[in-house]
Formats: structure tokens, C-alpha cells, sequence
């Protein structure tokens, strides 16, 4: 008789099924070491215990992490309070990418 495998939810699913909104983010060059977790203990004092998490991401860069929270206004006090983060905003990137093989193919049919 095998032991049954008992396997736990990673820390990234229970937060992406425990919080309505995730924001993806970077730290700017002048962001101090520690904003993340600075940013957990910010959100803690001011809207108190679980409200805010934050899960830091190698996929993208050295300094991107999710940021979870449970309602919008938090999210936007947070971005207010931590002007060293920078909003990654993956949609307009690629809109930016197909309107600019829109306009040049454009200029070649014209030119």
C-alpha cells in the first residue's frame, strides 16, 4: 500500500485566489532595497492585517513583484505612497508594438 502524496497549494495560487486584485510591478533604479516588504508593513498599519501581500517574481526582472489587494483604492494609495514603483502594463506594449507595424507598413505603401 502507497502513502497518499499531500500536496499544498503554492503560495502564488492561494494569493491569486484569496485577493480580487493583482497588480504587476518594477522598482525604478532609486528604489531603496526592502520596498517590498516595506510595502507589506505599510499595508498592514494602514489597513491592517490582510489586506496587502506581496509575492516578488523573477519571471520579468530583478526587482518585479505582484501586488495583492482587496479593493481598488488600496491599490491606488499604495501606487501614491510608492512613487519608486512602476506599473507594469503588458496590454499597452503590445498595442504600442501593432500600431507601430501599422504605421510602417503604412509609410511603405506610401513611400
Amino acid at each position: 500500500m502507497s502513502a497518499m502524496v499531500r500536496r499544498t497549494r503554492s503560495r502564488a495560487k492561494a494569493l491569486d485566489s484569496a485577493f480580487p486584485i493583482r497588480l504587476t510591478v518594477a522598482t525604478s533604479r532609486k528604489a531603496l532595497p526592502g520596498v517590498f516588504q516595506a510595502i507589506e508593513v505599510w499595508g498592514a498599519t494602514k489597513f491592517g492585517r490582510g489586506q496587502v501581500a506581496v509575492q516578488t517574481i523573477s519571471n520579468f526582472g530583478a526587482g518585479d513583484a505582484y501586488l495583492y489587494f482587496r479593493a481598488m483604492d488600496k491599490a491606488e494609495q499604495c501606487l501614491s505612497e510608492f512613487p519608486e514603483l512602476i506599473l507594469r502594463d503588458f496590454a499597452d506594449q503590445e498595442i504600442s508594438r501593432t500600431c507601430a507595424a501599422t504605421n510602417s507598413e503604412a509609410q511603405s505603401a506610401d513611400g
